[in-house]
This record gives structure tokens, C-alpha cells and sequence, in this order.
């Protein structure tokens, strides 16, 4: 099988002081990998943090509609 062609070295670990923090009204979102900070073209992760007594509003997307309660 023919190896991909060299693009660049990314992905590792995402030092703490790098992690993209997202305060939002009912708590935040922290992103540890994505295109945006630089280390991944393909992956997006994060840690979504809910405050007790909060819920992520209903969100609707030309694809899907997302509700949590």
C-alpha cells in the first residue's frame, strides 16, 4: 500500500495552557484538538461542561436539530 504523502507532523498532547476555553451561559466548552488550534485537520475534541441547574439550549442545524434538557 503506497504511503500518504508527508503533510507535516501533528497531533500529541495538548498542554493545559493551550487548551481553547468557551465560557457559555449555562457553563463551557474546552478544546483540546481541532483544526483551529493547529493539531489535527480531521479531529475535533472537547470537554463540555454543563453548571448544575443549566441545560444546553435547543439548537437547530440545517442537518439536525439537537435538544437537551
Amino acid at each position: 500500500m503506497p504511503n500518504a504523502p508527508e503533510t507535516g507532523r501533528r497531533g500529541g498532547l495538548t498542554p493545559a495552557t493551550a487548551v481553547v476555553i468557551e465560557p457559555q451561559p449555562w457553563g463551557r466548552l474546552e478544546w483540546m484538538v481541532s483544526d483551529a488550534i493547529g493539531n489535527s485537520d480531521v479531529l475535533t475534541v472537547g470537554k463540555c461542561f454543563i453548571q448544575p441547574g443549566e441545560a444546553i439550549p435547543c439548537t437547530t442545524t440545517r442537518t439536525a436539530t439537537r435538544c437537551c434538557t
